[in-house]
């Protein structure tokens, strides 16, 4: 039942950006602390 609540929330536009906002987030943080060591 999660999996597919889950499944229609990741189909929605509004999670895609949330998603794309996460991960360019993520990406960010994780060059910052590439860059730091």
């Amino acid at each position: 039942m999660v999996d597919r609540l889950s499944a229609s929330f990741l189909s929605s536009p509004t999670k895609r950006v949330i998603m794309n906002t996460a991960q360019a987030t993520f990406n960010r943080e994780a060059h910052t602390t590439f860059n730091r060591e």
